[in-house]
């Protein structure tokens, strides 16, 4: 439907002026807000509180037991054997796992020393890691080059060209001996780790132009049968794991500097655990046919480690769940690349993403509700978006990004109310809603009778009406009318008047 002049309706013309305006402005104002938590989200600077949010929605860690790993914890050391040990020791401890065939092991102590005390088992040892099927070896990086000796040419590279500018350079290894390590798989054991609470750990380190794995990156690819030349590297981004045949196996999430999220989902204790003395005595007792296989720890198909636990040679670091040693550390990390049990945080533009849809939904709703009602409709949707990121984390490990999300809430308040006071204004004129109506004055008097006779009207022409003055404004064509209809009526009487007054002369 449309006007005479052609222009749409007024009742399917949509939104009024104004609040199209107010639209307008709202989403300028909301644009302008989500671009600055653009920024935040590409600079990290919230990261920080996003991972201290993500460590409220965790709930109670579990106490379901660990089926996958195993550890053989060195709790004491005793006064007639000093640390460090022979490999003499360790050798003992694989000749008792040899007959509980475990899936692989991994050493977390550090097989590097020196010396005819230390290395003259050196070939004993190396026969039993032949006979194992797979055995991991810590090394250890050093920052100074005169420090240790530069990586070993057999020293697993990660590939890719990843850039190394965000890691720390390191730029010498203390690495296990050639003798028994030289074809096993080694990790760099190093925790980088300051005085808070652990929360994530690398699964890279930078040793001068090389990306070497960690020891718990390493354990995890032999775990599941990974080939980590076959690796790719994203930091920032993710750690892909294949197979020697390039099938996908697991996808870790990783920040710039190569670090894991550490998510503490199941306590320590979780994980079936041994001394290191008492296996040794059961392992010597099955050997001597005195133990039967059920009697013994169950390690078969498990990935053992053997690691120091003692307070007195090893520091314990301060976690959600309390003091935990560094072989504790790594095998959480390795337990949670094995199972799958990781944090996966939203892309910092799909974050963006969402605050600028919830901003700018926000910000238009003071245009068309009150403000109360859109107060309550924000905090209802911020409160459901928590919900959902309770559920998320809890299942797949899919943090939302809340402290964006409550900043974007509250710029679509403040969005919202800089609007609504732009659209108020005391001073301006309210518009009238009644439309002006056009008044028409028309006259009630009769047309004049036309029976009496007059003269012609071209020997009286009527004179027609005086234009308007300058300063008025004109009449209407109503009063314009009753105007000439009152003259002709006057002439016609003045005539009239007149004609009687000759017939009287006549007559006298």
């Amino acid at each position: 439907m449309q006007t005479d002049q052609g222009s749409p309706s007024p009742a399917r013309s949509g939104l009024p002026p104004h609040e199209k305006r107010s639209l307008r402005v709202a989403g300028l104002l909301a644009s302008l807000w989500c671009v600055l938590l653009t920024l935040f989200a590409y600079q990290g600077i919230l990261s920080g509180w996003e991972e201290k949010v993500a460590r409220w929605e965790e709930i109670p860690a579990s106490d379901s037991k660990s089926s996958h790993f195993a550890l053989i914890a060195i709790d004491h050391i005793p006064a007639d054997r000093p640390w460090p040990w022979p490999r003499l020791e360790y050798a003992l401890c694989l000749r008792g796992l040899l007959e509980q065939i475990p899936q692989s092991v991994v050493f977390e102590v550090l097989l590097s020393e020196n010396g005819t005390k230390m290395s003259s088992f050196d070939q004993t040892f190396a026969s039993l890691v032949r006979r194992m099927e797979h055995v991991c070896f810590a090394a250890d990086a050093l920052l100074g080059e005169q420090q240790g000796e530069p990586l070993p040419p057999r020293a697993m590279r990660l590939p890719g060209a990843a850039k190394l500018s965000d890691l720390t350079e390191y730029r010498s290894v203390i690495w296990p001996g050639a003798t028994f390590a030289g074809a096993s798989p080694v990790g760099l054991a190093n925790l980088d780790v300051g005085s808070e609470e652990v929360r994530s750990l690398p699964l890279v380190f930078r040793v001068k132009e090389a990306l070497v794995p960690s020891l718990a990156l390493q354990a995890g690819a032999v775990y599941l049968g990974a080939d980590l030349a076959q690796a790719t590297v994203r930091l920032g981004h993710a750690i892909i794991l294949r197979d020697r045949h390039g099938k996908r196996l697991r996808t870790i999430p990783v920040d710039a500097e190569g670090r894991i999220a550490l998510r503490y989902r199941h306590s320590p204790k979780t994980i079936p655990r041994v001394d290191y003395d008492s296996y040794l005595v059961s392992a010597n007792q099955a050997s001597r046919g005195r133990l039967s296989e059920d009697e013994l720890p169950l390690l078969r198909g498990r990935q053992v480690w053997i690691g120091v636990t003692d307070g007195a040679i090893v520091p314990k670091m301060v976690t959600p769940l309390g003091p935990m040693t560094p072989v504790e550390l790594q095998m959480q990390i390795t337990r949670q690349i094995v199972e799958g049990d990781l944090i996966r945080p939203l892309p910092w533009f799909l974050a963006a993403v969402m605050a600028f849809a919830f901003c700018l939904w926000g910000a238009r709703l003071f245009v068309r509700l009150p403000v109360l009602g859109a107060i309550s409709a924000i905090a209802i949707l911020f409160a459901s978006l928590v919900a959902v990121s309770v559920v998320t984390f809890f299942f797949v490990g899919l943090t939302l990004p809340l402290c964006t999300l409550l900043l974007s809430a509250l710029g679509a308040v403040l969005c919202g109310m800089a609007v609504r006071l732009w659209n108020f204004s005391p001073l301006r004129q309210t518009r009238s809603s009644e439309a002006q109506t056009l008044v028409l004055e028309v006259s009630a008097s009769p047309p004049p009778s036309r029976t009496g006779f007059s003269d012609p009207v071209q020997e009286n022409p009527v004179r027609s009406p005086s234009a308007p003055s300058a300063g008025g404004s004109p009449p209407s064509p109503s009063r314009s009318r009753l105007q000439g209809a009152l003259r002709r009526l006057e002439e016609r009487r003045r005539i009239e008047g007149l004609s009687d007054q000759n017939g009287d002369l006549g007559k006298g």
